[in-house]
């Protein structure tokens, strides 16, 4: 019982109780008591007019006791005859008083309530010398029948409301009862757990963001699996490569050429290990949604020019023909994730294109998008490749991954994810590679 009381069904089961019966049981009491009073005294007023009406009757002569008292009384009223006041008062069927025996004596009609039914009122007169005293049958009044109805609508509603609140209670507590045992089992890691409610009220938004909740759970508990998988494959290599070196430092007689080979190799390994650690912290905080956007507005066009140049050593080293078409262009974005998005888009084009090849950059725009294309002339993506090449450490080219980590794409992906933009990829064989990111215009923004 004390466990009942600590449920949500035994809480309601209490409030149920207060809101329902406590102010059923005061409306009653008032309306019975009230009610019941008014009724008592029309009553008693009514067998005073039948008293005084059988008075009448026999005074005048035109009938006797007995048929004055047949004709007035039926079947609602009883009559009872004493042969004297002394007889009446011994009978015990009646409450009075000392006033009421004199009233009686001098001939009136007095009313008061019977000895054993006492809702019930009396009336009782002279006739002919004995005293009668009429009364509402015991089965057939206002009285009894007032108190029935009373009763039987307050037990009507009580029973009709017990069982809805029931039925409500256990149509809510079920529904509860469901998202206890789901989150019971996302306690336990079970991640794909769903809650299926289609209720548009405070429990089903509940289940709705429970489920939201579990989905957000199920993807992170992938990446994490994937993070480390990908971890352990991707930092064995150098990891074990750099341990090589150093032990191989660590020989006395290895020249000092040989040293600083060695040392290089090591230098080179630990850079790209920083780069790669760097890069899935980046991964990390987009896909667990840490990263907060400083957005702002600037010259969209001015900030690929200064990525082009950023990259100026390497598109010479190459000898590249840049051709660059840049519309004037303001846009709304957080300026050092787009800055990294260019960054890594232009890089990938720099490292895939031939000696003297061409680099072309152009954007357009239109009432509602900015459109950017980047385009090598390099050896091109086979078909297979092209739907890859957004995933985490995936290279196309597994000759160059000692200079690449297979991660720049997917975070340029993240990024436009972000910003609510998208990426496409056209390329063919021996012709190059188009990258075309789409960005939308905020509504505030003019696009000029």
């Amino acid at each position: 019982m004390k466990r009942l009381f600590h449920t949500i069904y035994g809480r309601f089961l209490i409030i149920f109780i207060g809101l329902l019966f406590i102010p059923m049981i005061i409306s009653f009491t008032l309306l019975f008591t009230i009610q019941l009073d008014r009724i008592r005294e029309d009553v008693e007023l009514q067998l005073t007019d039948q008293g005084e009406i059988l008075q009448t009757l026999v005074t005048s002569e035109s009938f006797t006791a007995e048929e004055a008292v047949e004709l007035v009384i039926g079947n609602i009223l009883v009559s009872r005859s004493y042969d004297s006041i002394a007889a009446w008062r011994n009978a015990g069927e009646a409450d009075y008083t000392d006033e009421q025996i004199n009233q009686l004596e001098d001939g009136q009609v007095i009313t008061g309530a019977l000895s054993d039914f006492r809702e019930l009122p009396y009336a009782a007169f002279e006739l002919g010398g004995e005293i009668y005293m009429i009364s509402p049958n015991l089965n057939n009044n206002q009285i009894t029948q007032f108190r029935n109805t009373t009763i039987y609508s307050f037990l009507a509603v009580a029973l009709i409301g017990s069982i809805l609140i029931l039925f409500a209670i256990s149509f809510l507590t079920r529904r509860l009862d469901r998202i206890s045992k789901a989150s019971r089992q996302v306690y336990e890691g079970n991640y794909t757990v769903r809650i299926q409610d289609k209720g548009t009220d405070e429990i089903g938004d509940l289940a709705r963001q429970f489920n939201q909740m579990a989905e957000e759970l199920e993807t992170n508990e992938y990446l994490n699996k994937e993070l480390s998988a990908v971890m352990a494959h991707e930092f064995k290599t150098p990891v074990s490569s750099m341990i090589g070196f150093a032990a191989l430092l660590k020989k006395m007689d290895v020249p000092d050429e040989k040293r600083i080979e060695y040392a290089l190799v090591i230098e080179r390994e630990a850079k790209r290990l920083a780069r790669l650690s760097s890069t899935l912290l980046k991964l990390s905080k987009f896909d667990h949604k840490l990263v907060h956007m400083t957005k702002s507005h600037y010259q969209l066009d001015e900030q690929i020019r200064e990525c082009l140049l950023m990259l100026q050593p390497q598109w010479e080293e190459k000898q590249l023909e840049l051709e660059i078409d840049l519309m004037t262009c303001k846009w709304t974005g957080d300026r050092e994730l787009m800055s990294q998005v260019w960054i890594n888009i232009m890089k990938n084009a720099v490292e895939h294109s031939p000696q003297h090849g061409k680099l072309i950059i152009r954007t357009d725009k239109s009432d509602d998008e900015m459109i950017v294309r980047i385009q090598d002339t390099g050896e091109g993506i086979a078909p297979e490749h092209i739907e890859r090449i957004f995933e985490r450490f995936y290279q196309v080219d597994r000759t160059r991954s000692a200079a690449g980590t297979g991660l720049g794409l997917a975070l340029v992906r993240k990024i436009i994810d972000l910003h609510g933009g998208e990426v496409r990829v056209q390329s063919k064989m021996g012709e190059g590679t188009v990258l075309t990111v789409v960005l939308p215009f905020p509504e505030k923004d003019s696009g000029a």
